[in-house]
Parts: structure tokens; sequence; C-alpha cells
């Protein structure tokens, strides 16, 4: 079982990873500007505000885990950043007023993220 756990926390290889559209990615840093995600963290791509309270969202492409718990998954990941709490039980990141669809536009943008 640990195995199991331990294969799901590495990140994919270069040819699985998640390569979102143009539009979604668009979409999505329209919806993180909007709810104002940079509050609570440093996002590449918006340049303020810029949070310290949640996470660094640099490099978010290589992250093996979101909020240390769930397989990096874009599924995993728009459960996550619109309901948070609900995704991992405990999470002080609090649910988003965001629709399931703006949610999937906000994962496409942090997976189209480019290291800067």
């Amino acid at each position: 079982m640990a195995i199991l756990l331990t294969v799901a926390a590495c990140k994919p290889p270069p040819d699985d990873r998640v390569s979102p559209s143009a539009d979604a990615v668009e979409r999505g840093k329209a919806v993180i500007e909007r709810v104002s995600c940079g509050s609570c963290h440093v996002i590449p791509g918006v340049d303020w505000p810029r949070g310290r309270a949640g996470p660094s969202l640099e490099g978010f492409d290589d992250a093996g885990l979101l909020a240390g718990a769930l397989p990096n998954t874009p599924a995993n990941l728009a459960a996550f950043v619109r309901d948070a709490p609900a995704a991992k039980p405990g999470s002080t990141m609090p649910a988003m007023p965001i629709t399931a669809a703006e949610a999937q536009d906000v994962a496409a943008y942090l997976y189209g993220m480019k290291d800067e």
C-alpha cells in the first residue's frame, strides 16, 4: 500500500502532463483575478496581490500532491480549488465562490503556467 501512495505522489512524466487550451488558461486567469486568489498565494502571471498566507503556486506543475494529500490531477485540482474543505477535510483554504466550470479553468491556468 505504501508503494502505491509513493508512486501516486510522483509527478507524471512529461508526456502525461496536462496541456490545457489557451482559451481555458485565459478564462482561468480571469477567475483567479476576479476572486483574488493572489490575496493568499503568489501566482505566476498575477502581479498583484501577491499574498503569502497560502503556499506559492510557482512551479505548480511539478507538485506531486495537492495540499500534501491528493494526487495532482485535473479533477482533484478543480475540486480542491472550488471547495478545499470538502476535498481535503481540515484545509484552511475556504470554499471559493466559483462554478465547477470555472474551477476547471483555474486548474487549466495552474497547469498552463510557465515557470518564471
